[in-house]
């Protein structure tokens, strides 16, 4: 992680600092900002996309802030640390509040916007009230009414969009429609360089070669976006590109972080011969995983417990899932349940705590937490430490149907890829369609939904991980407890009220 931190604070030339933005809610994000030497031609808010927090655009800003600019990343409401709700009566979810911070706190007097997919919308909502930008990026988002607002008339200045060519949420036939039906005064083109940035009326649509979820990582909409604001405030500054490297450091200490917590269970235990993996029931508990996702989606919209945007579809996903298999298992063995001895349950409550601080330590010491394309492993706030408890029973349920599935198959690594791979099987066939045969298998709310696997399957890799190696050293109880726990943990953190 500190390699991670160097390049995140360009070898100690910029300083990044987390605010937070008073208000009817408090608005919490990073601010980065070189040291010296470079006078501010604007300052920048950057907006992320639902079920993520500031952290999703860092890379943005890391490279913004290379070329002088103040750059403002937040948790939008009911996001990360900010309070409030998706609902609640902001419609710019904190975007204006942002903005409002640094020409006043700050003292900027040029302000640019750049939001993803749902911090885009708001960023154009915005745009067309009461902040005075002079740029604005909206990246896979921000074509049509915000939902909400009530119906606006948009005319932002210096307006550059940029929509992934295999970007789920766009009928890539109608996109030219519903730019000039939401920008009718000045529509943008494709790769078609228009207006002047001295009145405002700079546009241009690109549209690379990258996924919805990619597009905030994805080097071309980093450097189409950075490029485009020093055009507009005349920098002439050029720097290459860092943020991977960071990126790259991140997952190498996460995937370290992760060994670290299954290794800690199963010291001093001595590893048992597997066993032949029953491949018919580890094939029928993935199989399960993947036709209850959907409908778990659904159920999670209808019972809002635990109160989180889809944390509650999620929660309810893993305890169906969970309830299916063990009703299974049970069918086929006719044997014991899997027992809960105090020693491991306290045993994976110590480890648990040992490693929450320990991540709690390092977002503290270097100003960012581990993460697989969303944030995981964060600190967690009061609201969040409360439903924390109410994934526990979900989670309870799923992961010891898990431990019932291998009570007497010693740990089978088998079982892993029973686990994940009908998941990965559907991403993969997707994203083949998007880079093969240059077409979108399926699109829409439903294509949107199927790309969240792309952060659960780490996730599900992490706690499929733990109980493959927690039951080679027979303590599948510090499995149950320990997967349920960390489940727990990412799912209040991560997800939006």
């Amino acid at each position: 992680m500190y390699g991670a931190y160097r390049v995140n604070t360009w070898n100690g030339e910029i300083n990044v600092t987390n605010v937070v933005i008073p208000g009817e809610n408090a608005i919490t994000g990073v601010l980065y900002e070189t040291k010296e030497g470079i006078q501010p031609s604007a300052g920048v808010v950057l907006a992320h996309g639902i079920v993520n927090s500031k952290e999703a655009l860092s890379g943005l800003a890391l490279e913004l802030a290379k070329h002088g600019y103040p750059v403002l990343s937040i948790d939008l409401l009911g996001h990360g640390r900010s309070g409030g709700n998706l609902d609640r009566a902001d419609p710019s979810l904190g975007v204006i509040q942002a903005a409002n911070y640094l020409t006043q706190i700050r003292g900027l007097e040029q302000i640019g916007l750049a939001g993803h997919s749902l911090g885009a919308g708001v960023s154009l909502y915005a745009a067309s009230s009461s902040v005075d930008e002079s740029g604005l990026v909206l990246i896979g988002g921000g074509l049509g009414a915000n939902p909400y607002s009530e119906d606006i008339s948009y005319s932002p200045n210096n307006l550059l969009v940029i929509i992934g060519r295999y970007d789920v949420l766009f009928d890539q036939d109608s996109i030219e429609e519903r730019l000039e039906a939401t920008f009718p005064l000045n529509t943008p083109s494709l790769d078609q360089l228009k207006g002047s940035p001295e009145d405002g009326s700079l546009t241009l649509l690109l549209m690379p070669s990258t996924s919805h979820l990619a597009e905030p990582l994805d080097p071309v909409v980093v450097k189409a976006t950075v490029e485009w604001l020093n055009l507009i405030y005349d920098v002439t500054l050029d720097y290459s590109q860092t943020y991977l490297i960071r990126e790259a450091f991140i997952v190498s200490s996460l995937i370290l972080f992760v060994l670290s917590i299954a290794v800690a269970g199963t010291i001093d235990t001595i590893s048992t011969v597997q066993s032949s993996f029953n491949w018919r029931l580890g094939s029928i508990n993935g199989f399960f995983g993947v036709i209850t996702f959907l409908p778990a989606m659904l159920l999670g919209n209808l019972i809002l417990f635990p109160p989180q945007v889809f944390g509650s579809s999620i929660a309810w996903w893993l305890g169906v899932w969970g309830l299916l298999n063990y009703l299974l298992v049970r069918y086929r063995r006719k044997e014991n349940r899997p027992n809960l001895p105090s020693g491991e349950i306290f045993l994976a409550l110590a480890i648990f705590f040992a490693s929450y601080l320990f991540s709690f330590f390092i977002e503290y010491l270097f100003g960012f937490s581990f993460r697989v394309i969303v944030p995981i492993f964060r600190s967690l706030t009061v609201r969040r430490s409360v439903t924390f408890f109410a994934y526990l029973p979900f989670m309870l349920s799923h992961f010891y149907s898990e431990a019932y599935l291998l009570k007497s198959q010693a740990g089978n690594l088998r079982f892993i890829v029973s686990k994940v791979g009908f998941f990965t099987v559907v991403v993969l066939l997707q994203y083949f369609g998007f880079f093969l045969f240059n077409t979108i298998l399926v699109s829409g709310f439903i294509g949107f939904i199927l790309e969240f696997l792309v952060g659960l399957i780490p996730m599900l890799l992490i706690s499929s991980g733990i109980t493959y190696w927690c039951a080679r050293n027979q303590r599948l109880a510090l499995s149950i407890v320990l997967n349920a726990l960390l489940f727990s943990w990412i799912s209040a953190g991560l997800f939006p009220y």
